[in-house]
């Protein structure tokens, strides 16, 4: 007489069932995921590309990354752009503005809404001011497709940390930026890497006179130099 399956039975093949389609989805997704490697050496590609660019047009170029939406996005601009020799506190992984230059900014901003014209504005303080201490207003790349990146990357890999030489530490939350200058240079800086869920790293390390990048299979700490006096 031939007998049925027993519950137990039953259950354990569903298990198994279960378990091969939750592999094979997996293994089908994988597919579509681009790994580690694949996503910096594009980005050390796009860095190369920008810098060479920034010169022949004569811009200054920011690469702004956004860690909550795993990101990057550049913006342009033809105003000077200007970094101070104070280094930028990072807390908890976190840029802070340096409160002193968000105050002066704020000041120069209202005295030049406030002047009647342009005259009067040359004949207060307030263009030295502008001249030694605003910066750069940043737009996003519309109208130039070449310049036109803003590339979130696969959920299975994510910015893990951002640092440049105007930094104290790695940017590890909220936002960072490296700026490409038009006179082939670009800020001294690492951006990592990481696979998802994972301890896998990879280091990008630009060089600021040529725009090239090394890559090292680590999540790579460069040697922290003083503030500049």
């Amino acid at each position: 007489m031939k007998k049925g399956f027993t519950l137990v039975e039953l259950m354990v093949v569903i298990a198994i069932i279960s378990i091969m389609s939750f592999t094979a989805l997996m293994s089908f997704n994988s597919l579509f995921d681009k790994d580690i490697n694949t996503v910096t050496r594009e980005f050390a590609s796009n860095v190369k590309f920008l810098f060479d660019n920034a010169s022949v047009t004569s811009s200054y170029i920011k690469i702004e990354f956004n860690f909550e939406e795993n990101k990057y996005t550049t913006f342009a601009s033809k105003d000077r752009v200007m970094l101070f020799g104070k280094k930028k506190k990072i807390i908890d992984g976190k840029f802070e503005e340096d409160d002193k230059l968000k105050k002066r900014a704020e000041k120069i901003e209202d005295e030049e809404k406030n002047a009647k014209d342009k005259t009067s504005l040359f004949e207060t303080n307030t263009y030295q001011s502008v001249k030694r201490f605003k910066q750069g207003a940043f737009e996003e790349v519309e109208s130039n497709d070449d310049f036109n990146f803003s590339i979130k990357l696969p959920e299975n890999i994510k910015i893990a940390g951002v640092y440049n030489d105007s930094y104290e530490d790695f940017v590890t939350k909220g936002t960072a930026e490296i700026i490409i200058f038009p006179n082939n240079f670009i800020q001294k800086s690492v951006i990592v890497f990481q696979v998802a869920e994972t301890e896998e790293y990879m280091s990008l390390i630009i060089n600021p006179l040529t725009g090239l990048s090394e890559i090292v299979d680590s999540f790579y700490e460069p040697e922290k130099e003083e503030d500049d006096e």
